[in-house]
């Protein structure tokens, strides 16, 4: 026997399709349905009328107190269609159903996201349960303080698992809502995909700025050049001492440094100065240029440091140089006058007029150029300035150039302290 709720069903949904041939020959023809109860009559008077789908309420049980439907999954709340308030169903995607009026929805994003939030507080409480379940100690005080870091490390595991898949699925359930109800507005799942753009957003820079390769506190660092080959990190203590790593290549400008490098001038008579751990360059406003460049040769990934002083006028430019092409791979430039900024270049791009030269003048100033592959990052004072595409030509050389020129306000005076290297892999050098 055709229940009520089938044969309101089925008139309402004849009205709402019905054109005027369908509706005269209902009124005409009507009378000779066998309709008992006349709830398919019901349904048609509604749905012509555009009234909501209502069948009548002897057809619908109460809702109950508590979930209806045993250990599944549910939430009590209005039917869109219908309105009627009732327990529901939770299906995958938060799809839900009336079993009366047979309208089927998805549930709002706020809804979905607190039962993901739910289902991740309950997958906890069973991994910690599971951890738990068999712990002893050889007293009562053991078994407590094994029971309680069971219980800590199984509730954190579980929790945080399980959100890791749930999260990702809530911009994922809002675009199905919206493609489903297109005819409705939905603001919460606009604010759902809003929210969940923005933290793709702020997990792409945080991977792409990886804080792990930057300085730490004071002058020590762990940089991190190419995890799935190897770490190298070194720790450069204020006082000057020599850390547990030594790196590839460490000039701190001893009575040894003139065996590390080998220079070339350029023009007029730049003039060198060497102190103990103080190399000084003075490049003429007469127009005079140098170059310095390591004896030490490299072919692979490399992190480098130069720590220098630019006091005076002119250009003091630090960074990777290739002597076969004659040509800087990585630099930073530090300038003044009519150039007055640190440029930084990497791979055909260059930071132009970006960063201003002000702050880095007459003070201590720490270049650092990771060479990773084929991607460079500079960093001035701790701080990632720009991350620019590299191109190797190998093999090529840490490089130091000190220049002034006729339309400076005086001369170039710099004075460098320490360059460090540090090679990835170690074979990555050679000596010239």
């Amino acid at each position: 026997m055709r229940q009520p709720v089938d044969a309101y069903r089925e008139g309402y949904d004849k009205a709402r399709t019905d054109n005027l041939g369908g509706v005269t020959g209902e009124v005409l023809m009507g009378i000779l349905r066998d309709d008992p109860g006349r709830y398919f009559e019901r349904g048609y008077h509604d749905g012509r009328a555009g009234k909501p789908f209502s069948p009548p309420i002897e057809v619908r049980e109460p809702p109950a107190a508590e979930n209806r439907f045993s250990k599944k999954t549910a939430v009590k709340t209005n039917c869109p269609n219908c309105g009627v308030l009732d327990w529901f169903e939770w299906k995958f995607l938060g799809r839900l159903t009336d079993p009366v009026c047979g309208y089927t929805w998805f549930a709002g994003s706020g809804t979905y996201a607190w039962m993901q939030l739910r289902a991740s507080l309950l997958s906890g409480a069973e991994t910690a349960r599971y951890f738990t379940s068999e712990l002893s100690g050889q007293s009562e005080i053991m078994a407590s303080v094994f029971k309680g870091l069971g219980w800590l490390l199984g509730a954190v595991l579980g929790t945080f698992i399980r959100l890791e898949v749930g999260l990702p699925m809530v911009p994922i359930q809002a675009v199905v809502g919206l493609c489903h109800d297109r005819d409705k507005k939905h603001p919460g799942r606009y604010i759902a995909l809003v929210l969940s753009g923005i933290a793709a957003i702020v997990i792409t820079y945080a991977i792409r700025h990886n804080p792990s390769g930057q300085y730490a506190t004071g002058q020590q660092r762990a940089a991190t050049i190419r995890p799935m080959v190897s770490t190298v990190s070194s720790a450069l203590p204020a006082s000057g001492a020599r850390a547990a790593l030594t790196p590839t290549f460490d000039t701190i400008f001893d009575e040894a440094y003139s065996n590390q490098w080998s220079y070339t001038v350029g023009e007029g008579a730049p003039r060198i100065n060497w102190s103990k751990g103080d190399l000084r360059i003075q490049a003429p406003v007469s127009g005079s240029s140098i170059i310095f460049l390591s004896n030490q040769q490299f072919s692979g990934d490399i992190d480098a440091d130069f720590r220098f002083n630019h006091q005076g006028f002119g250009r003091t430019t630090v960074g990777i140089y290739c002597a076969s092409a004659r040509q800087w791979l990585a630099e930073a430039d530090l300038d003044t006058n009519d150039t007055a900024y640190l440029g930084l270049g990497s791979g055909g791009r260059s930071s132009g007029y970006a960063y201003s030269s002000a702050p880095y003048l007459n003070t201590l100033i720490t270049i650092r150029i990771i060479i990773n592959g084929d991607h460079a990052r500079v960093y001035a004072n701790n701080e990632l300035m720009v991350s620019y595409p590299f191109t190797p030509v190998v093999p090529y050389q840490l490089g130091l150039a000190v220049n002034s020129v006729s339309w400076k306000s005086g001369d170039n005076i710099t004075d460098f302290y320490r360059v460090t290297a540090e090679c990835v892999p170690p074979q990555c050098w050679m000596a010239h």
